[in-house]
Parts: C-alpha cells; sequence; structure tokens
C-alpha cells in the first residue's frame, strides 16, 4: 500500500496516512436571526440564566447558544452534547414551571480519542487564562494509572492550573488509561468550589488494578499544595527556554537523573549531578547563582531541591513536570521537514506493512548478512522512563550481535526515547508500532566496532 499524497489549494502537496481537519464549529443561527432574535458577541443566541432568548417566550439550548464560562464569567461558545442536554431539560422545566431553575454556566468539561491515547480538559487552559486576563501558578504531573507493580499500568500526564488563593482553575489530563476519570474528578472539585489542597485529601477508591494508594489527583495536590506554601518553587518549560535562549551564563542547570540516563538526552548546556550523588558534590555548585534542577518527571527534582534548601542555597528552583515535559514541549518533531514535499521519500510498501502488522516475523531483507536473526522477548509493561531503557540496554548487553529483542512498554514516549537511545548506541530500530496503549519496539543488535563506524559516518555526513 503507497501512502497517498494531498494537494493543497496553493499547490503543494504532503504524504501522508491520515488528514485531520481541526476547523472547529460555527452556530447555526439562521432562524433565530429570522425571527428577530438578539445574537451576542459570540455570534450565538444570547440567552439569559433561564435559557430564555430576547422574545421571553421562545427558549433556545444547545450549540447555537452563548453561555457563561463558569470560571472566567465572559460569554463563550462551548457546542458539548453534556451541557446541551441539561439545558434541554432545564429549559423545558422552566417553561411548564415558570423560571424555577437558574442555569449556572459551563465549565467545558470534555475528552477525546486520539488513537490509543485519551486527551480530556475541564475549565480553562493556559491559553484561555492568559487570554482573559486571570493570573495562574500551574503545575505537571506523570503518574501511573494504578499501581506501577500491577501488569498494564499507564502513564497519565496531568497539568493543574489554579489562583494563588488555591482556588481551581482548570485542568488537562492525557493517557491511555485513566484520564477520563482524573478529569471527571476534578470537574466535581471545581464544580463543588474545592482548593487544590483539597485535591490531596480526596478518597477515592484504590485497588491495585483500580488506581495507586496516592492517586495521581492526590499527586498534583501536593504538588499545587507545596508551591503554594513555598515549600517548593518550581520553574515552567516556557520560563526555562527563555532563560536558556538568552545565554544567562549564571545559570547552573543540573541534570539529577543516573549518568545513563543523562547520556541518552538531556537539556543542552545542563551538567549531570546524580541525586544519589549531591550531598558528597555539593562544591561543585555556586551557592551566589541561580541553580535550576530536573529529573525525568520532577520527583527526583524535588528531592535535590530539598537538600541544596537544606544547605543553605537560596535560589533553586524544579522544572515542572522534568525533562520528559521539555522534551515534548522543545524538540523538534520526528519529521520537521514534513511540510517540505521535496524532502519526503516515498517509504518502501513493504516496511509500512510490517510496520501496520506489528508482526515479530522480520523480512530477510531488513536483516544484516549472516546475522542469526534470534528473537528474545522484554516486557517493560508498567514500567515509566528511563526503566523501559535501563532494561533495553541491559538486556542488549546479553546479547549477541544481529540477535532481535522485541519490547513492550506502556510508557508513551518509548517510541521516541528508543530512537534516539538506539542512534546514540549505534543499534537498529526494525519497527516502532503503537497498539492499545502499548509501545512494541523491534530491535537488532549491532556489533560495537560497527555501531563506532556508523556513529563516525553519521556525524561526517552531519557535518558536511
Amino acid at each position: 500500500m503507497i501512502t497517498p499524497w494531498y494537494n493543497l489549494a496553493s499547490g503543494r502537496r504532503l504524504q501522508a496516512d491520515l488528514v485531520i481537519l481541526a476547523i472547529g464549529v460555527r452556530p447555526e443561527t439562521t432562524l433565530a436571526r429570522a425571527a428577530g432574535i438578539d445574537l451576542g458577541t459570540t455570534g450565538g443566541i444570547r440567552v439569559n440564566n433561564h435559557l430564555q432568548t430576547s422574545d421571553p417566550d421562545i427558549y433556545a439550548v444547545g450549540d447555537a447558544i452563548e453561555v457563561t464560562q463558569t470560571i472566567s464569567g465572559k460569554q463563550v461558545l462551548i457546542p458539548l452534547a453534556g451541557p446541551a442536554n441539561r439545558q434541554g431539560r432545564m429549559a423545558a422545566d422552566n417553561i411548564i414551571f415558570e423560571n424555577r431553575k437558574t442555569y449556572r454556566g459551563t465549565q467545558g468539561t470534555s475528552i477525546l480519542k486520539a488513537f490509543d491515547l485519551a486527551a480530556a480538559t475541564t475549565g480553562l487552559n493556559e491559553k484561555q487564562l492568559n487570554a482573559a486576563g486571570i493570573p495562574f501558578l500551574s503545575c505537571i504531573t506523570h503518574s501511573g494509572s494504578h499501581a506501577s507493580y500491577y501488569p498494564g499500568a499507564k502513564q497519565i500526564s496531568l497539568k493543574l492550573l489554579f489562583t494563588a488563593e488555591g482556588a481551581i482553575l482548570g485542568a488537562q489530563a492525557v493517557g491511555a488509561d485513566g484520564a477520563d476519570k482524573r478529569i471527571d474528578v476534578i470537574a466535581t472539585a471545581i464544580h463543588g468550589k474545592l482548593s487544590v489542597e483539597d485535591l490531596a485529601d480526596l478518597e477515592l477508591a484504590y485497588a491495585p488494578p483500580f488506581g495507586a494508594a496516592k492517586d495521581p489527583i492526590n499527586i498534583a495536590g501536593y504538588v499545587a499544595g507545596n508551591i503554594l506554601n513555598h515549600s517548593h518553587a518550581m520553574i515552567g518549560w516556557r520560563e526555562l527556554r527563555d532563560q536558556l535562549d538568552s545565554q544567562d551564563r549564571d545559570l547552573q542547570l543540573i541534570d539529577v537523573r543516573t549518568a545513563e540516563e543523562f547520556g541518552f538526552g538531556s537539556i543542552a548546556s545542563a551538567r549531570n549531578i546524580d541525586v544519589n550523588q549531591l550531598r558528597e558534590r555539593l562544591d561543585e555548585l555556586d551557592r551566589e547563582k541561580p541553580v535550576i534542577l530536573f529529573c525525568q518527571i520532577g520527583l527526583r527534582g524535588y528531592l535535590a531541591y530539598r537538600i541544596l534548601i537544606q544547605h543553605g542555597f537560596t535560589e533553586v528552583r524544579n522544572l515542572s513536570g522534568g525533562y520528559k515535559s521539555y522534551a515534548w514541549a522543545v524538540d523538534k518533531q520526528a519529521n520537521p521537514d514534513i511540510f517540505d514535499y521535496e524532502d519526503i521519500k516515498r517509504r518502501d510498501p513493504d516496511e509500512i506493512e510490517a510496520e501496520r502488522s506489528g508482526s515479530c516475523a522480520v523480512s530477510a531483507a531488513l536483516l544484516a548478512p549472516g546475522t542469526t536473526g534470534e528473537l528474545h522477548s522484554l516486557n517493560a509493561v508498567g514500567l515509566q522512563c528511563p526503566a523501559p531503557i535501563m532494561k533495553t540496554y541491559k538486556a542488549m548487553q546479553a546479547m549477541d550481535d544481529g540477535e532481535l529483542l522485541e519490547v513492550t512498554a506502556s510508557d508513551p514516549a518509548f517510541g521516541r526515547d528508543i530512537r534516539a537511545w538506539a542512534k546514540k548506541t549505534g543499534n537498529d530500530v526494525l519497527s516502532v508500532k503503537a497498539e492499545k496503549g502499548l509501545v512494541i519496539v523491534l530491535l537488532r543488535k549491532v556489533a560495537a566496532t560497527a555501531a563506532t563506524a556508523q556513529q563516525r559516518h553519521q556525524a561526517r555526513t552531519a557535518t558536511s
């Protein structure tokens, strides 16, 4: 099967398996305009809090009306089925019982499925808060959908936005399992006017197959609470990126992960001091200059933060969401030239079909001459980065040259991370497939001498 070309109005062509048109919606108000009903500034039908239009005998509900966003207080369009159905019942009640019920506005709680991932949101996001002029604080956490030691745990990335007083303004969650549950909890908390400190105290259902003793909601509440009580100073990825772009020479950027993790990739200009060695290496840091710490997801960065603060350092901050969040936000996408069709090469149809099928059978054409192609399997499901990479590294060390390793992981970033690791170590990535929340990767071990020669060739190509 050949990946098709798509022609744009400009005459440019794109090669893609799927094209998504995220063009939004526009309220259908033809009948309302014809009836002389007032429209609001958003273009939707203006209604009062009883859902009456400018004609008191006509009520309107659903996607065509503008509503009050419960957090900003502004009139907006939020075309969602849940609010529309509640509005329909309320309008019927108000018609019969003479406006006894009041519509309290719409939070904007929604979710979508993007292949194996779910992306959910409630309240306002960062862009909307900035547009509304509402000051906010935020934190990003990466937690397991259930206890990590029980099979099948998937990572949930959760962003929580809140005021300096602790009021919850919104949240977004992405994950292969459990994102819906967590956003529903936060949506209920916003509706009930709970604070971020209340999130830390919520008693949620726990058993290893369903959650963790400290649920991702509790974790987000703990992190937000630490920010509010000033026991933990954090920095977002945007601010760090801007500081690095300014080339601030006083900034001390410290990666507190292990040396092996640091070797797989880090933020440019960062120095590596393992958190487990930090107390013995404090003299390598200048106490008079600001320090920014980061680990993979933020936990070890927090531990390092406590160590430095307890040893008299004053200007210390931890990167919110760790290297995982920063890399997702800042690194180039895997195909940066996707919109430059002259640079796109047609892929081998057999290679595309092999990736789609996910078959462990490897074409002889993919194997180097003289290799046995013996296949080994590694299950890294439930482990968070860097554990899948580290297990892969150890497994490959124990294998002979030319042998194959199939790794199954639940960390959604594993496909990207393994490509970077293979490029650095000189091993071959034969296929990467995402299926039902799992990432299945097929690798071939390359002899060290061949890998070194390959890396030298890549370096020469990059500089030529």
